[in-house]
């Protein structure tokens, strides 16, 4: 259960399959630990963020501890904390249908369905749903399991319309999804 006053540690996870990650978790540990950070994502500066153990062995499917996360996002929900919840199209690791299928478990009416919204160079980023004011979900075209690895200027364009509150500033006019 999600104790909200309480401090707690926070994981993250990459796969370490490939000795070129090993360096990329080592930033994302010091640059999630980084107060400014902390700060910008409300996580609180006493918590820390560690390497999930075992994450390399980590696979999750529509069964797999999803109880627990729906738990969770509805206590997030419930105290008034906007949620996004996004993955790249192409993550073999998450699909994009089980994300899906998270987001419908948590019983939210859809208010707006697969809209798409674009990056600053005219190109569609992926395609939003919203459940309500709180509850984005997003779709991330051109990005496998590391969004921001893989599409670094969506994922920026995304999670700045997410901490802006402001998902029609990157919807722009109505435009054909295939052009790309």
């Amino acid at each position: 259960m999600l104790e909200m006053d309480e401090p707690e540690t926070r994981y993250f996870g990459f796969h370490s399959a490939c000795s070129a990650y090993r360096d990329i978790e080592e930033a994302a540990n010091v640059y999630l630990n980084l107060d400014s950070v902390k700060e910008a994502l409300h996580v609180g500066m006493d918590a820390s963020w560690v390497q999930c153990p075992g994450y390399s062995d980590w696979t999750v499917g529509a069964n797999d501890s999803s109880e627990d996360m729906v738990d969770e996002v509805s206590q997030l929900l419930s105290a008034g904390i906007r949620v996004l919840i996004y993955n790249g199209e192409l993550d073999l690791q998450v699909p994009t249908h089980t994300n899906e299928w998270f987001v419908k478990s948590l019983g939210y009416p859809l208010t707006e369905d697969s809209l798409p919204w674009f990056r600053p160079d005219k190109q569609m980023g992926g395609m939003t749903k919203s459940y309500g004011a709180q509850l984005q979900y997003a779709s991330v075209r051109n990005a496998g399991h590391m969004v921001p690895t893989d599409n670094p200027m969506a994922a920026y364009v995304l999670w700045e319309a997410f901490l802006n509150n402001d998902y029609a500033s990157i919807r722009g006019e109505e435009k054909n999804p295939w052009d790309y």
